[in-house]
C-alpha cells in the first residue's frame, strides 16, 4: 500500500524521499536548508520503522534532538533573511515558524514521557510533510522571491 503526499512517499515499510520532487524555492540557501530536513525527517521515519519491527537500533532520541536542533537552527536562518530584506510577512511567517516548532516540541516531548510511538508516527508521517509542502510552496517561496529582488536591488544581506 502505497500513499502519495506530494514529493514523500510513505509505504506500510518505509518512507521513501524523491529530491526532485521536492518544492524548491528561489535561494539555493533555503533548499539546502529543506533538502537536510527531509532526509533528516526520512531518517526519523526510518528508525520509527526500525522500532515497530522491534529493532533496538531505532532509538529515536538523538535523531529527535537533532530535528529540534536543525529546525531552530532552520528557522532562525530563515528570520535572519526576512529581516534583513525587510520582508512585509515577516511576522505572519515567524508566527507559523514558532506555532509549527511548539507543536514540534510537543510531540517529541510526549514521546521522550510516554513512549508512545503512534503519534509521534503520526506526526512524522502525516502532519510534517502536508505541513512542509505547504509552507515551502507558500510562505518560503514568498520569502525566497521577495528576499531575491531586495538583493537584486541591491539591499545588503
Amino acid at each position: 500500500m502505497i500513499k502519495i503526499v506530494k514529493y514523500l512517499q510513505i509505504k506500510v515499510a518505509a518512507m521513501l524521499y524523491s529530491p526532485e520532487n521536492m518544492p524548491r524555492v528561489a535561494r539555493e540557501d533555503m533548499n539546502h536548508t529543506h533538502e537536510e530536513e527531509v532526509a533528516l525527517v526520512n531518517r526519523i521515519a526510518d528508525a520509527i520503522e526500525a522500532l515497530e519491527l522491534g529493532d533496538s537500533r531505532g532509538d529515536l532520541v538523538p535523531l529527535l534532538d537533532e530535528w529540534l536542533a536543525h529546525t531552530r537552527a532552520h528557522f532562525d536562518s530563515e528570520h535572519a533573511i526576512m529581516e534583513a530584506c525587510g520582508f512585509p510577512a515577516y511576522a505572519v511567517h515567524r508566527g507559523e515558524h514558532e506555532r509549527v516548532f511548539e507543536i514540534l516540541t510537543q510531540v517529541i516531548e510526549r514521546y521522550r514521557k510516554e513512549g508512545e510511538l503512534a503519534p509521534l508516527k503520526q506526526f512524522v508521517m502525516e502532519t510534517w510533510p502536508n505541513w512542509f509542502d505547504n509552507h515551502v510552496n507558500t510562505m518560503d517561496f514568498a520569502t525566497a522571491h521577495f528576499a531575491n529582488m531586495a538583493e537584486q536591488q541591491g539591499k545588503p544581506f
